[in-house]
């Protein structure tokens, strides 16, 4: 029994090792146009891709609060974001909450990006720093008891980058 517990433990734990990608956490980019500008290309930006982003009141940010449900949740390829992509592409195995023995959760809607990009204003322009997570919501079951939840998973960078780099590419041409 003990082996056959290390067996499938080591069958599901060898695509996460090998398929995974690494986290690298996103460093804030500089830009040479004012955080007004920014905020006002990167919402249009991210809104194209299906993204709500919302600026906030008295902040100088942009607050990341799901899909917009009006268009396809994308990538910065314009390729449609789906639950394996956001699972296997985009986010960080590592992160999230570490579950009690006997509990495990049990995803019954798809995932969502949730996050910030917060701006502030440097000699020549802007610095952007973006931090994403992807949201889901369902069940944490303990045996076969189902109690409602919601958890996040992190991210592992590489979206942000992708929408930091089409954002700026953006601002080029504004």
């Amino acid at each position: 029994m003990r082996i056959a517990r290390l067996l499938a433990t080591l069958i599901l734990a060898v695509p996460v090792m090998i398929f995974a990608q690494k986290p690298e956490p996103v460093k804030p980019v500089p830009l040479p146009v004012d955080c007004r500008t920014v905020s006002t290309v990167a919402s249009s930006y991210l809104e194209r891709h299906g993204v709500r982003a919302v600026g906030v009141s008295g902040v100088q940010g942009l607050t990341i609060s799901g899909a917009t449900g009006f268009k396809p949740w994308t990538d910065a390829a314009g390729n449609r974001v789906n639950d394996l992509k956001v699972y296997w592409t985009f986010s960080d195995k590592q992160s999230g909450d570490e579950l009690p023995f006997l509990v495990w959760r049990m995803r019954l809607g798809h995932y969502w990006p949730e996050g910030e990009i917060k701006l502030s204003t440097i000699e020549g322009g802007c610095s952007v720093a973006f931090q994403l997570s992807f949201g889901a919501s369902g069940a944490n079951v303990l045996g076969i008891l189902p109690v409602d939840s919601q958890w996040s998973i992190g991210s592992n960078g590489r979206m942000e980058r992708e929408y930091l780099d089409g954002i700026s590419a953006e601002l080029a041409h504004h």
